[in-house]
């Protein structure tokens, strides 16, 4: 009896750290087994969280890509089809050509920068 006490003692105070101790105190194989399934259940979660972000995070890479160049080419156009008068005053000559260089060459980020300072400058002024 003292050894059992004993031995579920030490269990209690080492299954944080280790689960060996816990499988070696039990009596019977079944006791065993039901330990090997938790650690296997514990290790089944880790890997069907592991499985579910290595299939979102490619979805949510391919969408925000293809959002980049929807925003990048809607961009483009407007900035090819508006007139010079209709940019906001910058005192600069030639502010088309620049915005072109700036949406080329910076590609998503430079869409975005175009769309807040010109684009949505523009909405608001109508």
């Amino acid at each position: 009896m003292k050894k059992l006490i004993l031995s579920f003692l030490i269990a209690m105070l080492t299954m944080p750290f280790n689960l060996m101790p816990v499988v070696a105190a039990t009596d019977t194989p079944a006791q065993e087994a039901g330990l090997v399934m938790a650690f296997t259940g514990l290790t089944s979660l880790i890997a069907l969280i592991m499985f579910v972000f290595s299939m979102v995070f490619p979805i949510l890479f391919i969408a925000l890509a293809i959002g980049g160049v929807v925003i990048w080419v809607w961009m483009l156009i407007d900035l090819l089809q508006r007139d010079e008068k209709d940019f906001p005053e910058m005192n600069m000559k030639d502010q088309k050509i620049l915005w072109l260089l700036i949406i080329l060459l910076a590609s998503t980020i430079g869409a975005l920068i175009y769309y807040f300072m010109v684009y949505r400058a523009s909405k608001i002024k109508r």
